[in-house]
């Protein structure tokens, strides 16, 4: 709902977020226009945007009823485990946006994504960093501290290495 001056509030931030997002895709794809995925889509809020903006998208959510409201939006959105049925060098970009902690087999997730991706594809991922200021400050009440639906917890170390280990690189890391 955007009833009320709180959910006003946040409809507000999220249109930013998303806008900021979208520029992010572009800047870094460096292509205003292509193949999406976003894995962990929600509703598709972002997909939205980014269909909108005149790409073609693909969603991947695993709650069934986030992916009507997706759908009832005319977004293209599947359970997950269509993750390994997409053909090979199937997107220009592909974003887990605070999903990547909550994945169960990370190995063969980074595997497939890396896979996924185009000839200059680009990878976007955005994790909690356990080694932030927020985390510093709230320590052991640090709301990322998510156990037992975090998995992992990353720091930007942690996630150059696993990059790594997948062929892939770390283009910039942003908080």
């Amino acid at each position: 709902t955007k009833k009320g001056v709180i959910n006003s509030l946040y409809h507000l931030v999220r249109n930013i977020t998303l806008r900021q997002k979208k520029k992010q895709i572009i800047r870094f794809t460096g292509i205003s226009s292509g193949n999406l995925l976003d894995v962990g889509c929600g509703t598709g809020a972002f997909l939205s945007v980014m269909q909108e903006a005149g790409w073609v998208v693909n969603g991947l959510e695993p709650d069934e009823n986030a992916r009507k409201l997706a759908i009832q939006k005319g977004i293209n959105v599947d359970p997950v485990e269509k993750l390994f049925d997409f053909p090979p060098g199937s997107f220009n970009a592909i974003t887990l946006w605070h999903v990547l902690e909550h994945v169960h087999e990370l190995h063969a997730y980074m595997d497939q994504l890396r896979g996924l991706l185009k000839k200059n594809g680009v990878l976007f991922i955005a994790v909690p960093n356990y080694t932030s200021g927020d985390a510093a400050h709230y320590k052991e009440s640090w709301a990322a501290y998510d156990v037992p639906r975090h998995l992992y917890h990353f720091s930007p170390a942690s996630m150059n290495k696993l990059l790594s280990l997948h062929q892939l690189r770390a283009v910039e890391i942003l908080p």
